[in-house]
C-alpha cells in the first residue's frame, strides 16, 4: 500500500503461516537443479499479493529473487466465507497491515483506552494529529465508534496484541526519556 516500511519490518508483519509459505517457496526454488521461476498468490483478510520466485546466479552464489507483480492491497471484495474471524458478516482486517506505522502506533494506544493528549505526548505528535489518525482508522476499517473498534479487534484476534503493542510503545519512550535524563 505504499508504506514506508523495510523489509524486514514488512515481513515481520505478516502472519506466520505465510511468513513460512514465502520462505518455503524460497527453498524449493533454490533446491533445485534448474533455474525456476513460480509464482504463488497469498492472501490473508486484507493482505493480498502475488510473488514470482526466481533462482538467479549472482557472484557464483545461487540466491532467491522475489518479484512482487503488485503491491499489497487492502480490499473489501475478500469473500467473507473464506475468513475465518470474522465481525458483522465481512473479514476482520490486521491492523498492522491496514495501517501506516506511525497510524499502528496511535490506534494501539487509542484502543488501549489512553487520551488523546497521553498519545500525543508519548508520540511527540499534536492532538489534533491523533485525532485525525484515529479517524482514518474508523474509516478504513468500516467501524463506526470505539466499542464496536474494540468488538472488532477482539472478534479477530487482535485486541491482546494491540494492547502488547501500547505497552511495549510506552516502555520504550520512557525508557528513551530516562536515558535522555541521566545523559543531561
Amino acid at each position: 500500500k505504499g508504506h514506508d516500511y523495510d523489509e524486514a519490518t514488512w515481513f515481520s508483519n505478516l502472519p506466520a503461516h505465510i511468513q513460512l509459505e514465502l520462505l518455503k517457496c524460497e527453498l524449493e526454488v533454490l533446491s533445485s537443479s534448474n533455474c525456476v521461476v513460480m509464482s504463488k498468490v497469498f492472501q490473508d483478510h486484507s493482505f493480498e499479493c502475488m510473488v514470482v520466485f526466481q533462482k538467479i546466479l549472482h557472484a557464483n552464489i545461487f540466491c532467491a529473487s522475489w518479484l512482487f507483480i503488485k503491491n499489497v492491497i487492502y480490499s473489501d471484495e475478500i469473500n467473507p466465507s473464506d475468513s475465518k474471524n470474522t465481525f458483522k458478516g465481512k473479514p476482520v482486517r490486521n491492523p498492522k497491515l491496514a495501517f501506516e506505522p506511525n497510524v499502528y502506533l496511535t490506534f494501539c494506544l487509542f484502543f488501549t483506552c489512553f487520551s488523546h493528549e497521553f498519545i500525543a505526548n508519548i508520540l511527540s505528535v499534536s492532538v489534533n494529529a491523533t485525532k485525525k489518525r484515529i479517524s482514518k482508522c474508523y474509516q478504513t476499517l468500516g467501524i463506526e465508534n470505539k466499542d464496536e473498534m474494540i468488538l472488532y479487534l477482539k472478534a479477530g484476534g487482535y485486541l491482546q496484541s494491540i494492547h502488547d503493542t501500547a505497552f511495549r510503545i510506552i516502555r520504550e519512550r520512557f525508557r528513551a526519556g530516562a536515558e535522555f535524563s541521566r545523559n543531561k
